[in-house]
């Protein structure tokens, strides 16, 4: 069955162009870039900085243990592609990790991760709560510029 889906997003791919659910195995790894950069400079234009200092910059490895993450120490995203499987994901990610950028209680993160727990951390709740709100809207104004 898997195989079957599989064989029908390629086939969607192909003939309707790039998709929410495009498959990022699918994709030129240029694509990519473009999705993660235009979601950055959408968040930076939409969502502002933090405290009106630098945007965090953002490096691409294609493959990880999770889809991105955000150091505080560095102001550095990693982004993780190939384990966001699709354009959706990608996006989500971008979203999730630029919110942590922009919490102002970052620095607490891993003590309200040991009261916590992941799941119902303050700051990944909040997180989630942002991609939901904004990836559909991010794509909508990226997805004829890629």
């Amino acid at each position: 069955m898997n195989n079957v889906m599989y064989l029908c997003k390629m086939i969607l791919d192909y003939l309707f162009g790039l998709r929410l659910g495009s498959r990022v195995c699918n994709l030129d790894m240029q694509v990519v870039k473009d999705v993660v950069s235009l979601t950055h400079d959408w968040c930076v234009e939409n969502l502002g900085t933090y405290k009106k200092k630098t945007p965090p910059k953002i490096k691409m490895f294609r493959s990880g243990t999770k889809c991105g993450t955000y150091l505080i120490e560095s102001n550095m995203v990693y982004i993780f592609p190939e384990v966001c499987v699709d354009i959706e994901t990608i996006i989500k990610t971008m979203v999730h990790e630029y919110c942590h950028y922009m919490d102002p209680n970052k620095s607490k993160y891993f003590s309200l991760l040991d009261k916590y727990g992941y799941d119902n951390h303050p700051s990944e709740l909040k997180a989630r709560e942002w991609e939901m709100r904004y990836y559909k809207q991010i794509w909508k104004e990226i997805k004829n510029k890629i």
